[in-house]
């Protein structure tokens, strides 16, 4: 039974896995975590090559899979050089992506044999996957003689033909020379594919001695015999993957034999499944409060704190977010008083702070407070909640939608209740929310490409009026989705359309074209549609209708913040509340005991005897119910002896009474 359920956790946690980020444990992308990296990266024998990625990123999603081929052409340089790849977006690796400093999505670091915890990496901002490939190779070949790591292969030419038998030991059974031009990459790349083969010795020659051995055509391989004598079997190959072949084929290398990825049937499979929770939970004109929580959850967890330092025009733009966000964001109770503690904080802070010192007080001034009003005893609640569920913006896979179509729409939502509250107000700020979304956007918001194009779009805006922000707003998402529309970062069941559609709002049409993109908007109408869609009263509170079975099923660790807090602390908080009733009863019977009038002050001190007289110290409901249950029992037992006595008596009345 223990192997069992060994075996099912085993496979959920593959499948679990498997869900999240861009990368499969079936990829040649070695996926680290915060726990992994350490020990994996720091200290070894071989570079890394690690992609620091946020799996909602758009740019990450269209660079995933040149990411994986470049791995997959490396495989062989394994030994060399490792590739792998961070997602940032998950809790756990937050302290890591903000340890080196991951300011934008994908950063690409490297990290030399044998990195010691002090080193940061090198950045490489090259995101071509071909010049970063020559730049490992330029890398490699830097460590000659005793600089080298003992598994490195050699990838320097040969300055002269004859070194070769210098090199060659007894181990190499096969010594091959490879002639190439001198600004040729394949001869190394050769190496770094077939270095995992320890009987094979592969150096290059650049233009030198072709005469000699009459090479016509570069590159050309030359097999050398323990005879001295040069083999000529192959030339004119110009092509990597052909001369690897041939070279595995003289040595009796098997094949690589790669298993095939059904991306295709997966993809169907899982559009299949997907379909109609995702055709049930949303027309895309409905706003939940659960996807603009999510945001502000992971705006706060994540991305704020993965910053190494906020200081500056930064912080002034953290500063400037959390008062918008006061102001104007529509949720509950318990988050608007946890995002007005934070900007009581945030405006203290005068000199900076880390992301560190962030975390720690978006956690520590999360609480319960008590009090009495009256002799009602209530709780508020003030935190918020970690648990991310997109429900509007739950994508049809994990790497769509989320984050960035939750942050879209808590800036609809907030320049829309910006232009509720203010259209009228003569000190309305037209500009404030979209001024705070940008700094926002540029200082923060991970995904590099996203933001630039963001900033192109904000540098030309031009808002004089209430109404001004919201569509122009509107207008900038529109053109982020026709741009995006058809991208691989698009859902293929949530295409990226011009929003809204004339579906949801005929009126914000003008015109009866057949092609909605040959028609004019109605901004007026445009401006009433959205300023309702977004409108607090709208927005649908209660989801829990719209959680799929895998939402309902959570465990320890999907738990938000107060719901871990309740899970630990039920018992002591009971406990806790009992006892300060009972104090504070106490104190205000205390303070104000000597102007009370008489009636008050008895009916206290009889209250304060029943209590006493209800529950006496160290006995429980328990132990007073059992008090009254022996004392009925033995009135019960007494009844019985009078009775058995009385009636004995009056049988025989003179019983034990002497004659005279």
């Amino acid at each position: 039974m223990f192997v069992f359920l060994w075996i099912l956790l085993t496979l959920k946690c593959t499948i679990c896995l498997g869900d999240e980020g861009l990368y499969k444990s079936s990829d040649d992308v070695v996926i680290l975590t915060n726990d992994s990296f350490y020990p994996a990266v720091l200290g070894s024998e071989n570079a890394w090559i690690i992609e620091f990625y946020n799996s909602w990123c758009g740019h990450c999603i269209n660079f995933a899979p040149k990411w994986k081929e470049f791995a997959t052409n490396t495989k062989g340089w394994q030994k060399v050089i490792s590739i792998g790849a961070v997602d940032c977006s998950q809790n756990d690796n937050i302290p890591l992506c903000r340890n080196y400093d991951i300011q934008g999505y994908p950063a690409i670091i490297f990290f030399p044999p044998h990195a010691d915890e002090a080193y940061r990496g090198e950045a490489i901002h090259d995101q071509d996957t071909d010049s970063i490939g020559r730049r490992v190779i330029n890398y490699i070949g830097q460590f000659v003689g005793d600089s080298k790591p003992q598994s490195w292969p050699a990838l320097q030419p040969l300055s002269a033909v004859e070194q070769i038998w210098e090199e060659s030991k007894d181990i190499h059974k096969h010594v091959i020379l490879l002639f190439e031009h001198e600004e040729s990459y394949i001869g190394r790349q050769v190496i770094l594919d077939l270095c995992q083969y320890k009987h094979l010795l592969i150096r290059t020659v650049t233009n030198q001695n072709i005469v000699k051995f009459g090479v016509t055509h570069l590159p050309s391989l030359f097999l050398l015999h323990g005879d001295g004598r040069f083999e000529h079997i192959a030339k004119g190959v110009d092509d990597r993957e052909t001369i690897v072949a041939i070279i595995k084929k003289l040595i009796g290398a098997d094949q690589d034999n790669n298993e095939e990825k059904l991306e295709g049937p997966k993809m169907a499979e899982q559009t299949v499944k997907n379909k109609m929770h995702t055709k049930a939970i949303t027309n895309g004109t409905v706003v939940y409060m659960s996807d603009l929580e999510s945001a502000l959850s992971y705006s706060f967890r994540q991305e704020i704190a993965i910053q190494k330092s906020i200081d500056g025009k930064a912080l002034q733009a953290l500063k400037d977010f959390i008062r918008v966000l006061t102001k104007y964001f529509p949720g509950e109770d318990y988050l608007k008083k946890f995002l007005l503690r934070i900007k009581t904080w945030i405006d203290t802070v005068s000199s900076g702070l880390t992301g560190e010192v962030w975390v720690y007080y978006i956690d520590s001034l999360q609480s319960v407070d008590t009090y009495l009003p009256g002799k009602i005893s209530k709780i508020g609640y003030t935190y918020l909640p970690e648990k991310i569920s997109w429900i509007g913006c739950k994508g049809s896979e994990p790497r769509y939608r989320g984050y960035p179509c939750s942050m879209w729409t808590l800036f609809h939502t907030l320049t829309a209740n910006a232009y509720i509250i203010g259209k009228n107000s003569p000190k309305f700020l037209y500009a404030e929310v979209i001024n705070a979304i940008t700094d926002y956007m540029k200082y923060f918001f991970g995904c590099k490409e996203c933001v630039n194009n963001f900033l192109k779009m904000a540098d030309k805006r031009q808002i004089s009026s209430a109404s001004d922000q919201v569509l122009w707003l509107w207008n900038a998402h529109n053109k982020a989705n026709k741009r995006l529309h058809g991208d691989q970062s698009e859902d293929p069941l949530h295409p990226k359309i011009m929003f809204p559609s004339e579906r949801v709002c005929p009126k914000c049409r003008k015109g009866i074209e057949k092609d909605d993109s040959n028609r004019e908007w109605d901004k007026n109408e445009v401006l009433k549609f959205i300023v309702k869609m977004y409108d607090k009263e709208n927005i649908v509170k209660n989801s829990s209708a719209f959680n799929t079975e895998s939402d309902v099923k959570k465990s320890r660790v999907d738990l938000d913040w107060w719901e871990r807090m309740q899970r630990s602390k039920d018992l002591e908080k009971i406990k806790d509340i009992r006892q300060m009733k009972r104090q504070k009863l106490e104190d205000k019977i205390k303070m104000s005991g000597n102007h009370l009038p008489v009636s008050k002050k008895l009916a206290n001190s009889k209250y304060q005897v029943e209590e006493k007289l209800k529950y006496p110290s160290g006995l429980s409901r328990g132990d007073m119910n059992m008090c009254v249950m022996f004392y009925g029992l033995c009135i019960a037992i007494i009844g019985v002896l009078y009775y058995h006595f009385v009636r004995r008596r009056k049988m025989n009345p003179c019983n034990g009474c002497s004659n005279p």
